[in-house]
């Protein structure tokens, strides 16, 4: 089993936007996914990044995010060319896990159609019926997101139930203990992290659950502009 990770764009911005101890030079932040090629399952995406769906949208909503934020897309860390890389098809990857639905993780879903979708009950539910799941200022555009069908998703919550090295408790995804999904409240409604407790150095993927060092190792020092896309800012903290 072989876990890589791609970066499929670059964000500028300062780290002064999300940790009041951050510094007010800009610098780029990668937005990454990862591909596990895993010996049962075939290809499994971890997200998806950003990609030219965002460009080719003409939802309103979607035009603002991309101009405030403006992503360098990194044609060679394209989701689907890396996927031809591994001499694969997209039609040949079977399964994507979802950690959240904010645009630099979901862009790129449509482009997979034959893929099982593996998210929260909370993030599927939001999916589903997207009205009220979160603001659209909090990074939520169900414009970029495929039409959802029940054939092609299914809740984390479905896996057995397994203890964490640490206490606690996630989901076995596949039931083999390679892929184990964790509720990471806070950041966005229905996000997850993954641990992959078979590689030979274990390793948790926790999207999102802080941005910068600074505000890992330090508690309250989250600016307004954090504070405005955060959906549960004592849960994030």
């Amino acid at each position: 089993m072989r876990l890589s990770w791609h970066n499929s764009a670059m964000v500028c911005a300062s780290p002064r936007l999300v940790s009041s101890s951050g510094q007010w030079r800009r610098q780029d932040f990668p937005i990454l996914y990862g591909v596990l090629e895993h010996p049962s399952h075939g290809l499994v995406l971890i997200d998806t990044g950003y990609g030219p769906d965002l460009f080719l949208s003409r939802d309103i909503n979607v035009i603002v995010y991309r101009n405030l934020l403006r992503p360098r897309l990194i044609e060679t860390g394209d989701v689907e060319t890396v996927v031809r890389v591994l001499d694969a098809k997209p039609d040949d990857v079977r399964h994507i896990v979802l950690t959240h639905l904010h645009a630099d993780h979901m862009c790129g879903l449509a482009r997979f159609p034959k893929a099982q979708i593996h998210a929260s009950a909370a993030s599927l539910n939001g999916w589903k019926n997207p009205r009220g799941f979160s603001a659209t200022h909090k990074g939520f555009f169900p414009s970029l997101l495929p039409v959802i069908t029940d054939r092609n998703v299914t809740p984390v919550e479905n896996g057995s139930v397994t203890l964490l090295p640490w206490g606690g408790t996630g989901y076995d995804v596949f039931g083999d203990n390679s892929i184990i999904a964790i509720d990471l409240p806070g950041h966005m409604e229905g996000h997850i992290g993954v641990l992959f407790p078979k590689l030979s150095k274990p390793l948790l993927h926790a999207a999102d659950a802080d941005w910068t060092f600074a505000c890992l190792l330090q508690s309250g020092n989250t600016t307004l502009p954090a504070r405005l896309i955060i959906e549960d800012l004592q849960k994030f903290s």
